[in-house]
């Protein structure tokens, strides 16, 4: 009977989501400083953001996928469809194009201790 040794299992990367928020950013027309405002952030902590060289908490997470109108989910999924693309592929299956819904669950403002998410650290003291 021969053992092998177990090889540590490599944790999955985190998503990129500051890759994704750059985009949709650039998409929505806002620059650094406009979206940073909205957000009451600095327009350096965003470009830390962007880069990856910091963690949105899950509040400023939350601000920023708010004012860019997109989800959390698209954010860590990397799916955000505009609106052409809804419409083109409901005329493909033939079924009538109707505006999207989206809705998000409330955050809860505090401090959490784990937000489980990956990528995302807790509230800010």
């Amino acid at each position: 009977m021969t053992i092998q040794p177990q090889v540590p299992q490599e944790a999955p990367p985190d998503p990129p989501i500051g890759q994704r928020i750059r985009e949709e950013r650039l998409r929505r027309g806002f620059n650094l400083r406009s979206l940073a405002r909205a957000v009451n952030v600095s327009a350096s902590h965003i470009s830390q953001i962007e880069t990856g060289k910091c963690r949105p908490s899950v509040s400023t997470l939350y601000a920023i996928t708010t004012v860019l109108g997109v989800s959390v989910d698209d954010i860590f999924e990397g799916s955000t469809p505009s609106a052409d693309a809804s419409a083109a592929s409901a005329a493909v299956t033939g079924l009538a194009a109707a505006p999207a819904v989206v809705t998000g669950a409330p955050v809860a403002v505090g401090r959490a201790r784990s937000t489980g998410l990956p990528g995302v650290t807790g509230f800010p003291p």
